[in-house]
């Protein structure tokens, strides 16, 4: 079946962006080889939260019923509304740029350098870039780390959507996170190697700040949890055409495509 997630920035992305994950890409390639399958420009997205719904179910979230235990009908009219009314928006991400430091926060334990870029997985590794939402105080100098993803994310429960990374109830995920490819059975030499050279990288280039709008987030029906460009449809949440019922289609075999230009 169809299923539907949430994501950032999926499409055209911002120059500097762009540059980035190019720049990422790169540097894998160069150790990897044909080993590492870079995910298309167009495909890179970040992941907001997933709204996987219960196969068979009329809109069980399924990361309740995974990680709680429990049957929960998705709220799509108050999803909608949390981002069309709720004053969340625009936002800003920082990219690029944590040097070998200390931070005002860390993630998963780990400063924010050692969590710039890391390698997911043993027979299929995926390549994940992260950065964190990021606000100057009034006099521009200092700045500051809001746990801003993260109250988002939790914020989501009310309408009975769990992020995948607050299965506990104290777990916090904060990150902005983008995946840029598979590695083919990383042996662990080269995976510490990419690790670090991309890590070097990322904390020695100028760093990239990146505005978030409602606009910005997508609703994502896919078939392959990659996000291919050929089976993938997107549309804006900020689109008012975008109804609870359109949502529930999504998750059809064959998606509603009206709203395309």
């Amino acid at each position: 079946m169809r299923q539907v997630t949430l994501v950032m920035l999926y499409g055209p992305k911002p120059d500097g962006l762009s540059h980035l994950i190019t720049g990422c890409q790169k540097q894998i390639v160069e150790i990897f080889g044909d080993r590492f399958e870079p995910y298309d420009m167009h495909q890179v997205h970040a992941t907001l939260v997933s709204l996987r719904q219960v196969p068979g179910s009329a809109g069980a979230n399924l990361n309740f019923e995974r990680y709680r235990g429990k049957q929960a009908i998705m709220d799509f009219s108050g999803l909608l509304n949390f981002f069309r009314f709720g004053g969340h928006f625009p936002f800003q991400v920082q990219i690029g740029g944590f040097e070998k430091r200390d931070y005002p926060f860390t993630s998963q334990g780990q400063t924010p350098h050692e969590r710039s870029f890391s390698l997911l997985g043993n027979e299929i590794a995926i390549a994940l870039m992260a950065g964190w939402p990021v606000r100057k105080r009034p006099n521009g100098v200092e700045e500051k780390y809001p746990l801003l993803l993260d109250e988002m994310r939790r914020s989501f429960q009310k309408f009975n959507i769990l992020h995948k990374y607050h299965a506990g109830v104290t777990d916090l995920d904060n990150d902005f996170y983008f995946r840029l490819g598979s590695i083919c059975q990383p042996d662990s030499f080269l995976r510490e190697r990419v690790e670090s050279t991309v890590k070097r990288f990322l904390s020695e280039v100028k760093p990239v700040i990146i505005e978030i709008n409602a606009s910005d987030v997508y609703l994502a029906s896919f078939q392959n949890e990659t996000l291919l460009p050929s089976s993938t449809e997107v549309w804006s949440v900020g689109d008012s055409r975008v109804t609870p019922a359109f949502i529930r289609d999504l998750y059809k075999e064959s998606p509603q495509s009206s709203l395309q230009a």
